[in-house]
């Protein structure tokens, strides 16, 4: 992903254009795709939708996404999930039968099924899913897509722009205290570890 110089602390840069040139590198639209979606797009001065803010989980592996989300209920006994598939409250989606309450409410989420990539690592795999890009272990990598929006978006509230809650077991984190090539000023507000950790009596961050 090419990311453009930036020089005010508000980019210029439209919301259409960050989904045109995060959006392409990161799933491989070709050019007739992207042209298909530029005539499919709302009418200029429409939003897309109403959310103020998203929450992002990232699982390293765990719960595999065809015994949870992408069931897959048509594909060949050894490829789909193990539980059967129910219908959410969103004509057309299914998801695992061990996911009723969540059925509930699939009009208040977005799931993504076509993320993919060639890594069978968890570490490189998660870099590709947040960043677009594949890893390369330096301070001024790539930076994840929340400390884009930071970037693009901040906040208006005294409030941070962007919060990463930290994974408080496994063998490896994700390079999320940095902010990547967009610079420190723009990491994450880290809370869950040690005294950051909410259900600590000396919590702090």
């Amino acid at each position: 992903m090419n990311l453009l110089p930036v020089s005010t602390p508000h980019s210029t840069l439209s919301r259409r254009r960050l989904l045109e040139v995060g959006g392409v590198a990161m799933v491989g639209l070709g050019l007739p795709q992207l042209l298909q979606s530029k005539a499919t797009a709302a009418p200029f001065g429409q939003t897309a939708g109403k959310a103020k803010s998203c929450i992002f989980i990232v699982q390293y592996g765990g719960s595999p996404h065809h015994d949870t989300f992408d069931p897959k209920p048509d594909a060949p006994r050894e490829i789909r999930g193990y539980y059967q598939p129910i219908p959410t409250n969103v004509p057309g989606i299914q998801i695992s039968e061990k996911l009723p309450k969540l059925a509930a409410m699939a009009d208040k989420y977005c799931l993504v099924r076509s993320m993919t990539h060639g890594n069978g690592g968890h570490f490189d795999g998660m870099h590709t899913c947040l960043a677009g890009t594949s890893i390369n272990n330096t301070q001024d990598d790539t930076p994840y897509f929340g400390s884009m929006l930071s970037r693009l978006r901040p906040s208006v509230k005294n409030i941070p722009s962007y919060v990463w809650v930290q994974n408080l077991a496994g063998d490896v984190g994700l390079r999320y205290e940095t902010g990547g090539s967009l610079g420190s000023v723009y990491s994450p507000l880290r809370v869950g570890k040690d005294l950051e950790n909410p259900s600590q009596k000396d919590f702090q961050f």
